[in-house]
């Protein structure tokens, strides 16, 4: 994929529209970054998925865990 961002909340640069395939955009947001900014959690505002990212490979499991636990599991 070659997908594109599009950036709604200009105020926050929380709220992205990405674009997968023409017409269909789908709706993306920054719901927490950690202090460090190393690691985040990106989420969809119908709270149907949710992805943690790191800026490396792997993360320390107590780490993953306490982003777990941010999106309620």
């Amino acid at each position: 994929y070659r997908p594109r961002g599009f950036v709604y909340d200009r105020t926050s640069n929380a709220v992205w529209g990405m674009q997968f395939l023409w017409p269909i955009k789908a709706d993306y947001r920054i719901v927490y970054v950690s202090p460090e900014y190393d690691v985040t959690i990106i989420g969809r505002e119908k709270r149907d998925y949710a992805w943690i990212m790191a800026r490396t490979p792997s993360i320390p499991e107590a780490t993953y865990q306490s982003l777990l636990a941010k999106l309620g599991n």
